[in-house]
């Protein structure tokens, strides 16, 4: 298959102490009361569920209260032991928005048990979603390394109609499956968004790129990088993926090619930092190709860029 035949954001997670603040400048003073209690109630140890104030706000619980304390807790297991509270005083019910904030958590503290369990009960508790909040938390299950469980979502949210995927939740999905080694299940993912009519863009064939470099698909690789800069996408980090990969793979052609690239990406405008020095220079230097790395060295020192004493050199 050559899904670049006819080819027609990183968004990081916000600081949950920003989003809890800004939240709760926009809530009504009751609400604002409500939140503070919670938070207080959960974080005063020892902990008590039969405390007789968080009974009486246990029938005032909403989303936006919820979505709020949890941005508010900074320890991942009070704030899975306010959520697991939460979801178990009716009528009140989760929406995704609290689930993404739960996971945004999880996947901070890097806890992948309760963050699977979190996405099996987004699930099973038939939560409806938008694209957009589909997409945010399949990279919260990704930056967590759980790459399966975000592809078993993005298809179980669709089979149950809880959700119709958009070109960003695609796109999502495409970050996350990089950091695996399945190029088939790229290329299907990729083959779906073509099916559906969205066109790609740079943001949909870095990842894409990624994972052919991961895999030493080089021909394959090169194909991706053409789609991008024929296009006007080609920007620092897209270089440095190509460099990086090319390098590290050691093989004088490859290594010459990287150097190729490496020139390119400075004709380009763009600086390279000290980790691309790092790894040419250490590829040069696996070859016994001194020369091009003295000069590399060389280049280094008139850039005032400090070497990295572990390397070769």
């Amino acid at each position: 298959m050559k899904p670049f035949q006819n080819l027609s954001k990183s968004i990081k997670a916000k600081n949950p102490i920003s989003i809890f603040t800004k939240n709760l400048s926009n809530f009504p003073l009751d609400s604002r009361n409500i939140t503070n209690d919670l938070i207080s109630i959960f974080t005063k140890q020892p902990f008590s569920s039969n405390n007789p104030e968080l009974e009486s706000l246990a029938p005032l619980l909403n989303t936006k209260v919820v979505e709020t304390v949890l941005n508010g807790l900074k320890n991942w297991k009070i704030a899975l032991h306010f959520f697991t509270w939460a979801s178990n005083q009716g009528p009140y019910k989760h929406n995704v928005y609290a689930y993404n904030a739960m996971a945004s958590i999880l996947s901070h503290a890097r806890q992948k048990a309760p963050l699977r369990a979190l996405s099996m009960d987004v699930v099973n508790s038939r939560c409806l979603m938008s694209p957009g909040a589909l997409g945010f938390l399949i990279r919260c299950l990704g930056n967590a390394g759980l790459v399966v469980e975000a592809n078993l979502l993005f298809d179980e949210v669709q089979k149950m109609g809880l959700c119709v995927p958009n070109s960003y939740s695609y796109t999502c999905l495409l970050e996350v499956l990089s950091k695996s080694s399945c190029i088939d299940l790229i290329e299907m993912r990729l083959k779906e968004m073509n099916d559906h009519g969205w066109g790609f863009d740079k943001y949909t064939l870095t990842p894409v790129l990624q994972v052919y470099c991961n895999t030493a698909e080089f021909d394959k690789a090169l194909d991706v990088f053409n789609e991008i800069h024929n296009r006007g996408w080609v920007d620092e980090y897209v270089f440095s993926i190509l460099v990086l990969a090319f390098s590290k793979w050691g093989k004088e052609s490859r290594v010459d090619k990287a150097l190729h690239l490496f020139d390119k990406m400075k004709k380009s405008g763009f600086a390279p930092d000290i980790s691309l020095y790092d790894v040419i220079i250490g590829g040069l230097c696996v070859n016994k190709d001194v020369k091009k790395a003295l000069c590399l060295y060389s280049e280094m020192k008139e850039f005032k860029i400090q070497p990295d004493a572990k390397n070769c050199y």
